[in-house]
């Protein structure tokens, strides 16, 4: 059921489905994470591949979440330098090193001393959300969560 609404967010256009997935995320985390105000930080996919889209998935997700966390979406912290290939195909080892090239801090990025959640769609080797999470700690950022709206074990 997951992978189908996976799908259905990121290939086929359904946006509603990532806003009802960041809703159960959101209402999830309520009961998990600390009290207090944080900032939504969605993994950027490349300017081309949004427009082609019509969305990012993981805006979407953060905005379904915005609805029960005390919360903003800062969707401009990263920025996805290239655009690149699908890292579906890739095994753990590659998406390690070539992810490490695809992400930046935006040059007007100030997260130090924030709370932050980075928010991605799925989790295969987090090679992705590792780093971003670099780029975040580097910025200073005082508190670092990730969520994401399902993993694989592929």
């Amino acid at each position: 059921m997951t992978q189908r609404l996976i799908h259905l967010l990121k290939y086929d256009g359904d946006a509603d489905v990532g806003l009802l997935l960041g809703e159960m995320l959101g209402r999830r985390l309520l009961s998990v994470i600390p009290q207090g105000h944080w900032v939504l930080v969605p993994v950027p996919i490349h300017p081309k591949k949004k427009r082609v889209r019509g969305y990012n998935q993981s805006e979407v997700l953060a905005r379904g979440m915005v609805k029960h966390l005390d919360a903003h979406i800062d969707e401009k912290a990263l920025i996805r330098k290239e655009k690149g290939k699908s890292l579906t195909t890739m095994n753990r080892i590659e998406r390690a090193v070539y992810t490490d090239q695809l992400f930046d801090l935006h040059p007007e990025c100030n997260l130090k001393g924030q709370s932050v959640i980075l928010i991605d769609d799925v989790l295969t080797t987090g090679a992705t959300l590792c780093s971003c999470a670099r780029l975040l700690r580097e910025a200073k950022v005082d508190e670092l969560i990730i969520a994401t709206a399902a993993f694989t074990d592929d």
